[in-house]
């Protein structure tokens, strides 16, 4: 509902092996987990998917080549959790290498948020076992902390309507108003007012949405051009 993330990887007592297929979390995972036996005590070497590369997460430098000899140098990890099925609408970001090409990190949209699994539990390897001035797990780690949050939206957002106006030409403008707790906000008392380049301000008349809670829409027409500031305020009773 809040738009967050959800990052589940663990070892041998982890996922099937731990029982989590009969948890209330199993639905929210990009994969399907299968019965208990599916840990494999294996080397395994990560190797990205096309997806991986283009999300930013999965790539250690900008040139192709180089990143692919840099994935192939890194030390192998230990143990890989297997998975039944990936979820329609999943993206592999990265899998195993060898015969068995399973995923090694999978993720999916759920609600407003993202869902991942990391199909193993440690990853120390790729700085323990690797040269001092390398930087990749760092770099893999904070590369995929990013992507988890910066999707995340704020309670009170603009969700639909252009960037760019054309004078005297209508455009709606929607938001979404939501608590703290991301609630989203029926009723409110809300007021919208554009700022326009030579300083003089203009409310605009606010419609609520009968379709989504909290959704609010505002008709904009730029009377001269240049930077337009939007601000839109909601009240309740309180």
């Amino acid at each position: 509902k809040r738009g967050g993330s959800l990052l589940l990887l663990g070892g041998p007592r982890s996922f099937a092996e731990g029982d989590w297929n009969r948890s209330v979390l199993e639905p929210v995972l990009p994969v399907v987990l299968g019965a208990s036996g599916s840990y494999r005590e294996d080397l395994v070497q990560g190797k990205p998917t096309i997806e991986g590369l283009l999300s930013g997460v999965w790539a250690l430098d900008a040139e192709p080549d180089v990143n692919a000899m840099k994935w192939l140098e890194l030390p192998a990890l230990f143990g890989v959790n297997g998975f039944s099925m990936t979820r329609a609408g999943a993206t592999v970001l990265a899998r195993t290498d060898g015969e068995e090409n399973a995923p090694l990190f999978v993720w999916h949209r759920y609600g407003d948020g993202l869902s991942a699994v990391l199909a193993t539990g440690e990853t120390w390897a790729w700085q323990m076992m690797s040269d001092n001035e390398d930087v990749s797990h760092e770099r893999f780690w904070r590369q995929l902390a990013r992507s988890l949050v910066t999707r995340v939206p704020d309670p009170v957002a603009w969700v639909s309507g252009d960037e760019d106006l054309i004078v005297d030409e209508y455009r709606v403008l929607q938001f979404i108003l939501r608590d703290s707790l991301f609630n989203a906000r029926e009723g409110l008392a809300v007021d919208v007012t554009m700022k326009t380049e030579d300083g003089a301000r203009v409310h605009l008349p606010v419609t609520e949405s009968l379709e989504v809670p909290g959704v609010y829409s505002a008709e904009i027409a730029a009377k001269v051009s240049g930077l337009h500031q939007v601000t839109v305020t909601g009240r309740d009773a309180d």
